[in-house]
């Protein structure tokens, strides 16, 4: 319940939910607010008393990365994005429809990039005058409109694909969209024309209008976010007109579909009543509360289960009175209190070697990249109109064959570039090209100091763009040294602690691997030991010999013949292709055929063990078992051809089976049952424990050793047991 439930774990305080980065904000006709957040990654729905009263995340498959919303009769339309597994670039595009509790009810339409691009083809949601789902799709030269039961609408417009921003539906069916010069358009949905209607130009102040996103009113008003001037606006008369300013805040979607509603990076904005309310926090309904409790409350339960079922067993212990149980439960407890210190101390030391590692590589790029930027074309760079133009391109090109490879994105890393105009940091040029507006404002009064330092600054952040970045600013000065800009270098956040989560992962499945190793070696040798001292002299001279020593002796057997099973296969591979004589019998076949050998073999061991007991006896077999044991280690590890592999594997499963029959025997040959039953269930243990152990031991070995030393290894191991048994 709690794992199912985990998103009701963090609220911002336990009756209230914070906002973290807000990237889009929607009302619907019920008066329910529909706010996307946590890097695109959750959908809450806040009811018309302000409180929150549906959570829906990034989990079991319902969204993976919400770009855009849209509303339509009850439902919920989401343009969810697949990003590949190692990069930022756009795997698939869905729009997947979803009831109003946030339940997904189907998938309505989905692009799959054969090649993961930045370049993202369905533009985004709106509503028809139908109020139907309707969505754009993008061409080089061309877009598409795409409505329920009507056919597809395509309009021509030179550079769609690098241009077109946001758009909306009017109740006509026209689409108003703007583009990344900062240009507003009308496409006309009778005449398939494309009209401007609205050129950026600069006001009164001097200040230059930038329109980004677009939304259409109930009563046909287009209200767009001006990001130049910082101000939500109306377009009326072919100009701009503000409803709403916040020189300190920069709005950057907004929406008008029952009710003015505008985001922030960090907080919502409500403009649909008289007085203008803004929020960053929302309270929860008291059922959305009672969930919070009950997950925490499950959460401690299984947290006091755990602890109470790890005291009852410490209690089990220390009553049990038993030589071995003590011995390995010490074992075993050292080998938790080493997992333990590797998680809590080595485990984040590494993450903060490796962050602080990325974080440095990124410093040296940019700085890099700094020095060979064309300092002309970047200071012509300070007008929306310059975007895709020749200083734009110029600047752009270099950074793509200098950064990039020759304009082939490293998946890793981004790079944005950033002016100083008017005493705010701008953005002209991004590589991923997500908007590309050239005077793109952004909020960072601190960061003019990197210019007057010169010194880069890292940072780890969310980002309602990115989803969460981490990156380098350094300073960008031109040919007299005075003062450009700042390079950005970065990194996608969620990709770098994925990898580095598997880092860690692999890590501590090392460390896990080799203490579960530890701990069966350290047990079996505890069982050994323990037998040994029990050997007792009957009278006439023989030892009476405990029945778990024949278990030592079959752990042995079975851990020295597992050592290079980890790679078998892969050597195997090798020896063939290496191999430029023909083969009958295809790779894989062969690549098969030793552990094959190995198991028929021992098989046919166990099978023909009597017959051989009864002709040569028992002392006889064992050297026979022992003979062929070793003879099939030596020549695995002697000869480099598949053939000699499999013949050695086959000579190792018979040795080894034979000598498995012959511990049985031993063991059936005693007169108490209650030994025999014991000495049963320890050779099946035995059995069991030297296979994981040994290849558990050979994949350790492998990081430090060739295959050929590992059978080295082996042999030699091999050949010391021999002598010993």
């Amino acid at each position: 319940f709690a794992a199912l439930h985990s998103r009701y774990l963090v609220f911002g305080r336990p009756d209230a939910v914070t906002l973290n980065s807000p990237i889009l904000a929607l009302k619907a006709s019920s008066s329910n607010l529909y706010v996307a957040d946590s890097s695109r990654r959750r959908l809450m729905r806040v009811n018309k008393d302000g409180k929150a009263d549906m959570i829906v995340g990034a989990w079991k498959g319902y969204f993976s990365e919400i770009y855009d919303l849209a509303l339509c009769d009850g439902e919920i339309f989401i343009l969810d994005t697949l990003r590949d597994d190692a990069s930022r670039r756009i795997k698939s595009e869905v729009v997947w429809r979803y009831s109003d509790s946030g339940r997904p009810a189907e998938e309505i339409y989905r692009v799959d990039h054969e090649i993961p691009t930045f370049d993202r083809i369905i533009a985004g949601l709106a509503v028809d005058g139908g109020g139907r789902c309707a969505f754009i799709t993008l061409d080089r030269d061309s877009f598409t409109l795409h409505t329920p039961n009507r056919d597809a609408a395509v309009y021509s417009f030179p550079d769609a694909l690098k241009i077109l921003n946001n758009f909306d539906l009017d109740a006509s069916g026209d689409i108003l969209f703007t583009t990344k010069r900062g240009e507003i358009y009308r496409a006309d949905a009778l005449k398939r024309y494309c009209e401007k209607i609205f050129v950026p130009g600069d006001d009164a102040t001097g200040k230059r209008a930038i329109p980004f996103d677009i939304s259409i009113g109930n009563d046909g008003s287009v209200y767009v976010t001006d990001l130049g001037n910082r101000e939500i606006s109306v377009l009326e008369d072919g100009g701009l007109s503000a409803v709403y300013r916040d020189p300190q805040t920069i709005h950057y979607r907004v929406s008008a579909k029952n009710g003015l509603v505008a985001v922030s990076e960090n907080d919502v904005l409500q403009l649909d009543s008289d007085a203008p309310s803004i929020f960053s926090e929302c309270k929860v309904t008291p059922l959305l509360l009672s969930i919070h409790i009950l997950v925490w409350m499950m959460a401690l339960v299984l947290l006091a289960g755990a602890a109470t079922a790890a005291i009852c067993f410490a209690r089990y212990l220390i009553r049990k009175n038993d030589f071995v149980i003590k011995i390995s439960a010490t074992v075993i407890s050292s080998a938790l209190l080493v997992m333990a210190v590797f998680s809590l101390i080595v485990a984040r030391d590494i993450t903060n070697r490796v962050t602080r590692e990325m974080l440095n590589r990124l410093t040296s790029v940019g700085e890099l990249a700094a020095m060979q930027i064309p300092a002309e074309s970047l200071a012509r760079l300070d007008n929306a109109d310059d975007y895709m133009k020749e200083d734009y391109t110029a600047v752009s090109s270099l950074l793509e064959r200098v950064l990039f490879k020759g304009g082939a994105e490293n998946g890793e890393l981004y790079c944005v570039l950033y002016r100083i105009l008017d005493g705010t940091i701008a953005e002209v040029y991004e590589s991923y090209n997500n908007h590309g507006i050239v005077s793109y404002p952004y909020d960072w009064p601190d960061e003019l100091a990197i210019l007057e330092t010169g010194e880069p600054k890292t940072y780890i952040m969310p980002s309602w763009v990115d989803g969460g970045v981490l990156f380098s600013l350094s300073p960008i000065y031109g040919d007299n040294g005075e003062p450009l800009g700042l390079i950005e270098i970065g990194s996608d956040l969620a990709m770098f602690q994925r990898e580095n989560r598997n880092l860690i992962i692999n890590l501590l499945l090392n460390v896990l691997s080799i203490n579960v190793a530890v701990i069966i070696i350290a047990i079996e040798a505890i069982v050994f030991v323990e037998a040994r001292r029990r050997v007792t002299r009957m009278p006439g001279g023989t030892l009476r010999v405990p029945v778990d020593l024949v278990r030592g002796g079959v752990f042995l057997v079975f851990f020295v013949t597992n050592i290079a099973t980890a790679f078998l296969p892969l050597y195997a591979r090798e020896i063939i292709l290496s191999d430029a004589g023909p083969h009958i019998f295809p790779t894989g076949f062969l690549m098969a055929a030793p552990i094959s050998a190995d198991v028929l073999m021992g098989a046919v061991a166990s099978i023909f063990g009597d017959w051989f007991v009864r002709r040569i006896g028992i002392r006889w077999s064992a050297r026979a078992a022992e003979v062929l044991f070793v003879a099939g280690l030596w020549l695995e590890f002697a000869f480099y051809d598949i053939r000699t592999l499999t013949a050695g594997y086959a000579l190792t499963g018979f040795g080894s089976g034979l000598a498995l029959f012959l511990a049985d025997l031993r063991i059936a040959g005693g007169s108490d049952d209650t030994d025999k039953e014991k000495g049963f269930a320890g050779v099946t243990v035995a059995t069991t424990a030297g296979i994981n152990a040994g290849v558990i031991c050979g994949a350790f070995l492998i990081n430090w050793l060739s295959k050929r030393a590992v059978f080295r290894f082996a042999a030699c191991a091999g050949f010391a047991l021999g002598q010993w048994l």
